[in-house]
């Protein structure tokens, strides 16, 4: 019994080939395990710089689900379609986020999870016999194996909607325009583009092979794949959790708008701009009267309002309006002058008010 998959790795690139040609690469449980485990040696495996994925036979890339061998579980598809599903999405989910970059080459039909298959290469090159279709809606089942995050942003939401829904068909050459795929060439080129933008094989190694360590790769995948930000988003939460200060690192904003003395002498974090401000609470009457109460009530004397930083003449103005009428409340509150006089009353000065006769 041959191998579903296979996986051979050489001078760095390690190439990983869905091997049931009889059934055009149709996705079985067995198939879909032995991808999972070499995705898993791709991603763990420091001799593995670069992965190419292809289809054996020539005839189909990977027409999606085996539905003979589902339809033969009888009861028990539930179950089946469960665990091979489970194996399905483990092995796609490797293959995302593993550090060395995924090149597809796809010739013949990719439907269903072989459509998803393709749309997780940073690479994808469709030979001019290439088809690409979902074909879940034909079969009455929904689309897995990732497509309905991936599809939607590599083609558009309108589009998507219309390949999923009507089970469009796209040649090589509509993939390439849509942007399934990379590059559509000749079906004779397949093989000698993918291992190097043409060169004829053993010339040259394949470039992404010579290309730059696989942590770095790695964080360009991630910038390509996440256009929206959404991990930047959570690289900065983490940044704060761990105590780091939100603005660090950043230019000051009176750099840039071309503060007068930012970068002259000094660096711009430390020039500071302020607006002159007036003391609100000690030009308020009431305020103040308060606060002379309380200060009263402490030490039995005539307290001094205290003075605010005045920010033009009309503010110097209202200072003194404000300090005239908080004293005359506060006069009043002790009974020391009549509300309708500036005189001190009779029964402030010790005599009887005259009579009202």
């Amino acid at each position: 019994m041959t191998e579903p998959v296979t996986l051979s790795v050489e001078d760095g690139l390690a190439r990983l080939t869905l091997n049931r040609p009889d059934a055009l690469n149709a996705i079985n449980r067995e198939l879909a395990e032995a991808l999972m485990a070499a995705a898993v040696r791709c991603a763990t495996d420091p001799a593995v710089r670069a992965v190419l994925m292809t289809g054996a036979g020539g005839k189909a890339f990977c027409v999606g689900g085996d539905l003979k061998s589902f339809h033969a579980q009888g009861d028990g598809i539930a179950a089946h379609l469960k665990e091979t599903t489970h194996y399905l999405h483990a092995a796609c989910s490797t293959l995302a986020r593993m550090d060395p970059p995924l090149v597809v080459a796809v010739q013949g039909a990719a439907a269903g999870a072989g459509f998803s298959l393709a749309l997780l290469g940073d690479l994808v090159y469709a030979a001019e016999s290439a088809v690409f279709t979902m074909a879940y809606t034909a079969a009455g089942l929904s689309p897995d194996g990732g497509s309905t995050f991936l599809l939607p942003r590599v083609v558009g939401l309108r589009r998507a909607q219309e390949l999923t829904l009507t089970n469009r068909r796209l040649t090589g050459a509509e993939a390439a325009a849509w942007g399934v795929a990379t590059a559509c060439v000749a079906d004779a080129d397949l093989d000698r583009h993918r291992r190097g933008r043409g060169a004829p094989a053993g010339r040259r190694p394949d470039p992404l092979v010579r290309s730059r360590p696989a942590p770095a790769g790695r964080q360009l995948r991630h910038r390509l794949r996440d256009p929206d930000g959404a991990r930047g988003q959570q690289h900065r939460r983490r940044r704060r959790r761990a105590g780091r200060p939100r603005g660090a690192g950043r230019v000051p904003q009176q750099a840039q708008a071309g503060v007068p003395g930012a970068g002259v002498g000094r660096p711009a974090s430390e020039v500071v701009t302020r607006r002159p401000q007036m003391n609100v609470r000690a030009l308020s009457p009431s305020s103040s009267s308060r606060t002379n109460a309380r200060q009263r009530g402490r030490s039995g004397t005539q307290p001094t309002l205290r003075r605010p930083r005045i920010a033009s003449a009309s503010g110097v103005k209202t200072l003194r309006e404000g300090r005239r009428a908080a004293s005359m409340k506060a006069a009043c509150t002790r009974g020391a002058l009549s509300p309708s006089s500036s005189r001190p009353s009779a029964a402030r000065a010790g005599t009887h008010p005259p009579p009202p006769w």
